[in-house]
C-alpha cells in the first residue's frame, strides 16, 4: 500500500518576494496588516462623520419646518409643551379664547376694553411689526405676557433684568396687592426671575432676595401688563405644579374674552438672525457646543501622532565609493573639468580650515597663507594650487587632483619649529 505524501500548498503573493507556504487547515489566516487596520479605522471615522452629519441637518431642518401649533404653549396643542389645557379651562369658565395667528389675525381680532391679549411664543417677536402690535393691544384691558427672554422685555419697554430664581428659595406669595396672586400660594420650581423693586405702579410677587417670579405693572394710558417669568409652567405638563394653574386663571381671566396670540415665522419679516434663533429648540445650541467638544477629543484621542523611530533594513545597500564613481562618471561624461575642479579644491579647502583651525568662511588665501606659515612652503605655490586657474582639460584636472592631496599630505607631518603657532 503505497503512502502518498502530505503537500505544501504554496500562495503567491503580489510583488518579487519569496512565496510562503499557506497556513495549515483549521488554522485562521492572520488578521490585515497595519494599513489594513488604519483604512478600516479611517472608513469607520468616515461613515460615523457623515451620520452625524446627517442627523445635523435633518434636526436643522426639522426645526426651521416646525408649525407653530407644535411650539411650546400653543393654545390648540395637546402635547406636553402645549396649553390647550389652560385654554380649556378658561373656556369652561365662560371666556371665550380666540387665538391670533400672525401678526395680521391680531389687527383682525377686534381687540376692545373687555379682552385680555395674552402673548406667549415671544421669541418670535419682531422688533419690526412691534408698532403694529402695539397698535392693535392698545384697546386691550389687559396682556399677559410669559417669558424669560430679556429681548421681549424690551419690546415691551420693560427694563428689568433676568436673573436666575435662588435655587434655595421656596416660591411662596405674599400680599402684592393684585388679586391675581393669593397670599400663601405655591409656585414649582422656578429656573429665571425678574430683578425688579415694588413701586405704586409695579407689583411684583413670589419674590425671593429681590427677584420676582410674576410682576403686575399698571402703564397710564396702557393695558394693564402682567409677566410671568416661567414660560414652561403654563404648559399642560406642568400647569398643575401648585398653584400655577389658579395663577393662570387668574392671570387671563379678567375679562370674558381672551385674544391669544400666537407669533409666526412669517411675523419675523426683517431679523435673520431672529428668525434661525426662534426657529431652533433650545436644546439645539448646547447640543452643537457637546458635538463640537465631542468631536475636538476625538481628533485628539484619533489623530495621528509621531510614534518612536523605527529602523528599517534597506533593501538594497549601495557603497559610498559607488556613489562617488558614478558622480565622477557623470562629470567625465559631461566634460566639465572646470566644475569638478572648483568641487576639488572647495573640498579640500574645507578640511584645511578645519585642520588649520580657522573659521569656515576663511578666504582662500587666508588658508594659503596659513598653510605656507606651518609647512614652509612657499605661499605663491600654495596660492596658485588654491586660487588659480581652474583645469581646461583632464589632464589638468588630474594635475590639480594630486596638488590638492599633496597640500593635505603636508599637514600630516610635524609642523616646523620656526613657523608660527
Amino acid at each position: 500500500m503505497s503512502v502518498i505524501p502530505e503537500t505544501t500548498e504554496v500562495v503567491r503573493t503580489p510583488g518579487d518576494g519569496p512565496a510562503e507556504p499557506a497556513t495549515d487547515a483549521g488554522q485562521e489566516a492572520p488578521a490585515g496588516g497595519p494599513g489594513r487596520r488604519r483604512r478600516r479605522r479611517r472608513l469607520v471615522a468616515v461613515l460615523v462623520g457623515t451620520l452625524a452629519l446627517a442627523a445635523l441637518g435633518f434636526v436643522l431642518v426639522a426645526a426651521l419646518l416646525t408649525s407653530t401649533t407644535t411650539d411650546a404653549l400653543d393654545p390648540d396643542s395637546a402635547g406636553p409643551t402645549g396649553s390647550r389645557a389652560l385654554a380649556r379651562v378658561l373656556a369652561d369658565h365662560g371666556v371665550s379664547v380666540d387665538i391670533a395667528r400672525g401678526v395680521d389675525a391680531l389687527a383682525d381680532a377686534g381687540v376692545d376694553a373687555d379682552t385680555t391679549v395674552v402673548v406667549t411664543a415671544t421669541r418670535f417677536l419682531d422688533p419690526l411689526l412691534m408698532p403694529d402690535i402695539d397698535d392693535a393691544i392698545s384697546s386691550a384691558a389687559r396682556v399677559v405676557v410669559t417669558t424669560d427672554d430679556p429681548v421681549a422685555l424690551d419690546l415691551f419697554g420693560l427694563d428689568w433684568p433676568v436673573v436666575g430664581y435662588p435655587a434655595s428659595a421656596d416660591p411662596v406669595a405674599v400680599d402684592c396687592g393684585t388679586t391675581d396672586v393669593r397670599a400663601g400660594e405655591r409656585l414649582g420650581v422656578m429656573d429665571r426671575g425678574f430683578l425688579v423693586s415694588a413701586s405704586p405702579t409695579v407689583l411684583p410677587c413670589f419674590v425671593s432676595d429681590g427677584v420676582a417670579a410674576y410682576v403686575v405693572t399698571e402703564r397710564s394710558g396702557e393695558p394693564t401688563l402682567a409677566v410671568f417669568a416661567d414660560p414652561p409652567a403654563w404648559t399642560n405638563e406642568r400647569i398643575l405644579d401648585g398653584d400655577t394653574g389658579a395663577l393662570a386663571l387668574r392671570a387671563m381671566g379678567h375679562t370674558s374674552r381672551v385674544v391669544w396670540y400666537v407669533p409666526t415665522l412669517d411675523d419675523l419679516q426683517g431679523s435673520g438672525a431672529r428668525v434661525i434663533r426662534a426657529a431652533l429648540p433650545r436644546w439645539f445650541t448646547p447640543s452643537l457646543w457637546l458635538a463640537a467638544a465631542a468631536l475636538a477629543g476625538l481628533a485628539l484621542v484619533r489623530g495621528r501622532r509621531l510614534g518612536r523611530l523605527v529602523r528599517e533594513p534597506l533593501p538594497v545597500v549601495v557603497r559610498a565609493i559607488e556613489t562617488t564613481r558614478a558622480r565622477g562618471a557623470l562629470y567625465r561624461r559631461s566634460r566639465d573639468t572646470r566644475r569638478a575642479g572648483a568641487i576639488l579644491r572647495s573640498a579640500t579647502l574645507a578640511r584645511l580650515r578645519r585642520r588649520l583651525g580657522l573659521p569656515s568662511h576663511a578666504p582662500a588665501d587666508v588658508v594659503a597663507e596659513r598653510l605656507a606659515a606651518v609647512t614652509g612652503r612657499s605661499q605663491d605655490a600654495v596660492a596658485a594650487v588654491l586660487t588659480g586657474p581652474l583645469p581646461a582639460d583632464e589632464a589638468a584636472l588630474g594635475a590639480l587632483a594630486r596638488d590638492l592631496t599633496a597640500l593635505e599630505d603636508l599637514l600630516s607631518s610635524p609642523p616646523r619649529t620656526e613657523g608660527p603657532s
